[in-house]
């Protein structure tokens, strides 16, 4: 796979992740809610599967991540986000260590950013 795709691929569903996790009194403008330039560089991606892991397991929580990620998926319908709730930061280590790491993971710990 294309490495600078699936760099930009990777920043965008966690853009669209921690948009959900954001907190504030305002809220944030619908998804998709602007205009698409024409020659968009989401057209010009070419179609990819990304798996992504992520710890939250509340029906809440995985509710307001899975409408996040429908967001990227409204915006880039080429590119199909497997999700995997409730993982730990433990497994998301061990899978790195292991060669098995996701294409995303969203830790919950600041702890294993340097690792």
């Amino acid at each position: 796979m294309n490495r600078r795709f699936l760099t930009l691929a990777t920043a965008a569903v966690a853009a669209a992740a921690l948009t959900a996790c954001t907190a504030g009194d305002r809220s944030a403008p619908a998804l998709g809610s602007q205009p698409k330039p024409s020659g968009s560089a989401a057209a010009a991606l070419p179609a990819a599967t990304i798996e992504l892991w992520h710890g939250f397991s509340a029906d809440s929580e995985v509710k307001a991540f899975e409408d996040a990620v429908a967001g990227f998926r409204k915006k880039f319908p080429q590119i199909t986000v497997k999700l995997t709730k409730g993982v730990q930061d433990d497994q998301i280590t061990q899978a790195v260590r292991g060669g098995t790491a996701p294409d995303v993971a969203a830790s919950f710990t600041t702890d294993n950013v340097a690792q």
